[in-house]
């Protein structure tokens, strides 16, 4: 048994064998649904910095740390609006990729009156 979520696998399996019991089983897969909660719950309260710096820890914690959750959390919380007002269009396949594109590049936005800009970490 495999623990996913949003096609995210940890690459940490709970395996059970034919002569181990459901109660076994249920047991170890709670156990890694905790571990992976608590996962969740530390890199919500990095940096994007160290949010970056965990991915080079595992591909379970990489895949946490490149996930679009917590890079949102990163992001202004008026993110959609200075994208919707850009002059040309802010193209980006993930929040961690706008994140780096809103902090790369100056956005103009409002016809080219105004400019956007966040600092990287």
């Amino acid at each position: 048994m495999k623990f996913e979520e949003g096609g995210c696998s940890s690459g940490a399996a709970a395996t059970t064998s034919s002569s181990s019991s459901d109660v076994d089983s249920s047991i170890s897969f709670v156990l890694l649904s905790e571990s992976e909660g608590c996962m969740r719950h530390i890199l919500a309260h990095t940096s994007p910095r160290d949010a970056c710096r965990a991915s080079l820890i595992s591909r379970g914690v990489k895949c946490f740390a490149n996930s679009d959750a917590l890079w949102e959390r990163f992001l202004p919380d008026d993110y959609q609006e200075i994208i919707s007002r850009a002059v040309d269009p802010v193209r980006y396949s993930s929040k961690k990729e706008l994140y780096f594109r809103l902090c790369d590049s100056l956005v103009l936005l409002d016809d080219g009156n105004l400019v956007s800009w966040c600092f990287v970490f």
